[in-house]
């Protein structure tokens, strides 16, 4: 019940953060911009990047406490992406000025990267219906 719970979690954020892309244009990625020139991560950066950790460690617990088969595939992904988060949050002057050119590149090809975010959404749901 766990990992159907953190995939669903995943999937909704995937739907949620590719529907905001969409729907707001290229505010979307002025107001990316403006987050990573910032000298220290705003609240609500900083707030996204400790709710990323915190499903790690949900996700981490939930591998000790109420293992699955095929529950190391969530525990791998979130591991991943809750250390990219520190290492952000921790190294964000140093980090964030070289993701400001990526902004632009992703800007551009839009459209692949929101496939590629839709994707990971429909993933992320089916394997809540059929994996766990």
């Amino acid at each position: 019940m766990w990992f159907k719970i953190i995939s669903f979690i995943l999937a909704a954020s995937s739907f949620i953060k590719m529907g905001y892309g969409i729907a707001m244009g290229d505010r979307f990625f002025d107001w990316a911009r403006r987050e990573y020139k910032r000298e220290r991560p705003s609240g609500l950066v900083t707030v996204l990047f400790l709710l990323t950790l915190l499903l790690t460690l949900i996700t981490w617990y939930a591998t000790w406490a109420h293992y699955v088969p095929y529950g190391w595939i969530l525990t791998v992904l979130m591991t991943f992406f809750g250390l990219y988060a520190l290492v952000i949050l921790l190294k964000w002057k140093s980090i964030t000025p070289k993701y400001i050119p990526l902004i632009g590149r992703f800007q551009k090809n839009r459209t692949f990267w929101y496939i590629i975010g839709v994707i990971w959404g429909v993933v992320f749901l089916l394997m809540g219906i059929f994996l766990y």
